[in-house]
């Protein structure tokens, strides 16, 4: 029997992921009159459940990837939700716990022992490693910015209350 080789995210599985959150709706929001705190309380909510959709799709990744080839190589990928945002990235480690990153990764690349369909598997892990985060970095950023602009609406609103 031979094994399943990594197979890179598709147009389908981004499909799932739209049908299955509200990023369309959130964006939507975002890109219309946002008007009392509200507005913004609705679209973090958009977000905030969107990352968490995006999320499941980082955890397919990493199951996939553990299938193979990672299985074959001293190499994993860890799921980092130590930052501020409250989102979560994928991250190389390797066995030993002493490369993470890049190097980690690229040790794997540059060995001339690896074999031809793991590092082809490690380059389509990578890009879809890449893309996730980037997309993650984008919601991430957008929750941030909705929930300063609410914080800011609030601000406005109460001072007009208090000087009317």
């Amino acid at each position: 029997m031979t094994e399943q080789l990594y197979q890179a995210l598709t147009k389908d599985d981004y499909q799932k992921l739209i049908f299955n959150s509200p990023l369309n709706a959130g964006l939507k929001t975002l890109f219309s009159p946002l008007h009392n705190t509200e507005d913004y309380k609705i679209l973090s909510q958009y977000i905030l459940e969107a990352r968490n959709e995006l999320f499941k799709l980082a955890q397919s990744i990493r199951d996939k990837a553990n299938t193979h080839p990672l299985k074959h190589i001293p190499l994993f990928f860890i799921i980092d939700s130590q930052n501020s945002s409250g989102g979560k990235f994928l991250r190389w480690r390797n066995l030993e716990k002493n490369r993470n990153g890049k190097p980690a990764w690229e040790e794997i690349i540059k060995n001339k022992s690896t074999p031809l369909e793991i590092k082809q598997a490690l380059i389509e892990l990578e890009k879809d490693r890449i893309a996730f985060n980037a997309q993650m970095s984008v919601l991430n950023f957008i929750l941030r910015q909705s929930r300063e602009c609410e914080e800011k609406v609030n601000e406005i609103e109460n001072l007009f209350q208090v000087n009317q």
